[in-house]
């Protein structure tokens, strides 16, 4: 019997993950698909909305002294259409065998590969934890001071600081250039 205080069996974090009792490593099979979290994206349109249309009221009584109210009223509704229409769109992360990617948005980023990234973190932007990666130096892209954030800050089943971790574990599983047969190890030289 579980009581309103007493700790609940974790959930399982995300349904395609499996970890292996016998050594701890977790698996999955590629390419994994992690959706972002747009409530707030869908949160805001419905604001923007019922704001517009409660200011296009108030401004009908009085549209003498309050029509400024009443144009940026005008002017919310077709935002709040926008957002709301632009929030179907359902963003995901993409993680396969050889990098990663931003699917979902109007315009898809490329791919970026895991022997082009030095590491990921996680940093504070305003309050709001984003995932960051720096690019190896001579790889074709160009390094930024600080590095790069990712465009995702809010995932659906998993929390922001576990997809950082499967990232940087797919970043040291992946990112390293296999030794060609005959080569001698780098421990060696």
């Amino acid at each position: 019997m579980q009581g309103k205080y007493m700790a609940k069996e974790p959930e399982p974090l995300y349904p395609v993950f499996t970890r292996n009792p016998s050594d701890g490593t977790v698996s999955c099979p590629f390419p994994v698909d992690l959706p972002a979290d747009d409530r707030y994206i869908i949160q805001l349109g419905k604001t923007c909305g019922a704001l517009g249309l409660l200011l296009i009221l108030w401004c009908v009584t009085d549209i003498s002294s309050r029509w400024i109210f009443g144009v940026l009223g005008v002017l919310l509704i077709p935002f709040s259409t926008v957002i709301l229409f632009e929030s179907r769109r359902k963003m995901m992360l993409r993680l396969d065998e050889t990098g990663f990617r931003i699917v979902g948005t109007r315009h898809d980023k490329p791919l970026v590969q895991w022997n082009e990234v030095e590491k990921f973190r996680m940093v504070n932007i305003r309050g709001s934890r984003f995932i960051a990666y720096q690019f190896k130096e001579g790889t074709s892209h160009t390094r930024q001071p600080g590095g790069v954030t990712l465009d995702i800050n809010q995932f659906a089943n998993l929390p922001v600081d576990t997809v950082c971790a499967l990232m940087e574990e797919c970043r040291r599983e992946f990112g390293t250039p296999e030794k060609l047969p005959g080569e001698p190890d780098s421990k060696t030289i």
